[in-house]
């Protein structure tokens, strides 16, 4: 999910002002998730900044490679991006994912602060049974697993009890049956699945390099149905690579564009195992009112991201707006794809169904400001039926008034 926050154009005439600026409102450009894998310590507050601002959601530091210092000392850069004064800033909260990828061999102690846990070195299934067992404060966070070497059945039960898993695309080298197993038992599982490009942002800036070729790749990540894609960045660069960030994110719009999503929706209905969890099936469900009707969002209403996560593998045909009360939860589901996470800070209202329509009237009010849609929209809204409901269990179909209530 890209997120143009803090942009403003010339306005020549403007209440009378000449050469004044316009503020240009918060935009929202929905495409596969980036992750991306710091190297270079000269970094500070802006570059992360320019970073975000082209479209990278999740920022990784690898503690195989790098100590404890500078693990501070990036996850102190990104704190304070928030904190950054904006001459004209962002109506909402922007969720920052910080992931730290260890091994499972050698694990290190990692603070509150870290969103989502990478394992490498994970070849059996009784490996990471015991690291969760030992490690007691990653219990409530996704711990993705990155593949090193391939064996059907271990991956199988790897994909099983992990959170998702981290594709090394140079070391399988690239071979399109391996890839198109993995995302196949992923998407059975219900579990986002990462493409690692450690090559991609360094190869960018060789003299032969072009666009088209980041078309190219763009198009086989958005035909394989990846969640996300990660950037590794090279100590060669003096700078944040922003230009291969937006070149990437611009191919996977043009291909997403391409994509037949009512073909995407009934090869994966098709495809499921039967009977269907009432969760996964009210999701579904969703995901076909939406692409009947034309719905150009699907509001979701979640507290720990798992409404989120299975609407993202329901093959929804347009964004997902997942709103949740907790800042930990919008910044781990930058994990799933066309999701976008929303924290809902507003006061509580004395029944459920008063807060049903606050909610909603949140998810519309972004949605209009951000140019997702537009008055007359059709939207999926899921949600429990009454607050004690433990999922969503039912959807509706509402539309966008043209007068909003103030």
């Amino acid at each position: 999910m890209v997120w143009w926050v803090h942009k403003y154009k010339q306005n020549h005439c403007k209440f009378g002002v000449y050469f004044g600026l316009d503020v240009t409102v918060d935009r929202i450009v929905q495409t596969i998730n980036i992750m991306f894998d710091c190297h270079n310590n000269f970094y500070d507050t802006y570059d992360i900044q320019a970073l975000l601002t082209t479209g990278v959601n999740i920022f990784n530091i690898d503690r195989t490679v790098h100590d404890g210092y500078f693990y501070e000392k990036v996850k102190g850069i990104i704190k304070n991006t928030n904190e950054i004064c904006e001459c004209y800033p962002s109506s909402y909260y922007r969720p920052i994912g910080l992931s730290v990828t260890m091994s499972v061999l050698e694990p290190v102690d990692i603070d509150n602060e870290v969103d989502i846990l990478i394992l490498k070195n994970v070849m059996k299934k009784e490996q990471f049974l015991e690291f969760r067992k030992q490690n007691k404060n990653s219990a409530s966070m996704p711990i993705l697993l990155m593949l090193a070497k391939f064996n059907v059945e271990d991956t199988n039960e790897l994909i099983k009890i992990s959170d998702g898993i981290i594709l090394d695309m140079i070391t399988i080298n690239f071979i399109d049956e391996v890839c198109d197993n993995v995302t196949e038992q992923c998407k059975k599982a219900g579990k986002p699945v990462i493409y690692l490009m450690p090559k991609l942002a360094e190869e960018y800036y060789e003299p032969y390099a072009a666009d088209r070729q980041i078309l190219t790749t763009a198009t086989q990540l958005v035909d394989k149905g990846v969640d996300g894609v990660m950037l590794v960045d090279s100590n060669e660069l003096t700078k944040p690579p922003t230009e291969i960030v937006l070149s990437l994110v611009k191919g996977i719009w043009i291909a997403e564009n391409d994509v037949q999503v009512d073909e995407v929706y009934y090869k994966q209905s098709f495809e499921m195992d039967i009977p269907v969890l009432p969760p996964l099936s009210t999701a579904m469900a969703a995901s076909l009112g939406a692409l009947k009707v034309g719905a150009k969002a699907i509001i979701i209403m979640t507290v720990s991201g798992k409404s989120a996560r299975m609407m993202s593998f329901a093959a929804p045909p347009c964004t997902v707006l997942a709103i949740t009360t907790r800042k930990e939860t919008a910044r781990r589901l930058h994990l799933y794809r066309k999701v976008v996470p929303l924290f809902y800070d507003k006061g509580r209202a004395q029944n459920w169904h008063q807060e049903w329509r606050n909610r909603v009237d949140f998810g519309t009010d972004f949605g209009l400001k951000t140019g997702l849609f537009c008055t007359g929209a059709k939207l999926v809204v899921l949600a429990p039926s009454e607050e004690s409901t433990g999922y969503c269990d039912g959807f509706q179909i509402v539309a966008v008034p043209f007068i909003c209530n103030e």
